[in-house]
């Protein structure tokens, strides 16, 4: 082994002991940054949040360290709620917008149920 892949592969043995002692204390909560030694958490739809479980999957791949594997599958748990949560809210703006322009509503839209217009008034008789 050269120099160069020795240095490699004692820097990736840090992250690995690195993680492994974090995710003791961290767990499947999303850290945002350290301070004063401590990490301060972020919730699940902050833009940092998926670093996280990401570390927690790469560590895992090397490892199969499965303490790992399920602390990335509730850290992913979460993530996911939030995303059909804002997938949720987003198509509903987008229903909105269709509303108030008067374009033909789809029915997959919104699965039967009608929405209000961005004006605050519900749409005559229209299902969406």
């Amino acid at each position: 082994m050269d120099t160069q892949t020795n240095w490699a592969e004692a820097a990736w043995q840090q992250v690995v002991e690195k993680i492994g002692k974090t995710s003791v204390a961290i767990g499947a909560s999303f850290p945002n940054v350290s301070q004063q030694g401590r990490y301060i958490r972020s919730l699940a739809h902050d833009w940092v949040a998926g670093f996280w479980p990401g570390l927690l999957w790469l560590v895992y791949r090397d490892t199969r360290d499965e303490r790992l594997k399920e602390l990335a599958v509730q850290c992913e748990a979460q993530i996911g709620r939030t995303l059909w949560e804002f997938d949720f809210f987003a198509s509903r703006c987008r229903v909105h917008v269709r509303v108030k322009q008067r374009q033909p509503i789809s029915a997959s839209a919104g699965r039967g149920s009608q929405a209000p217009r961005i004006d605050g008034r519900q749409p005559a008789g229209r299902k969406i």
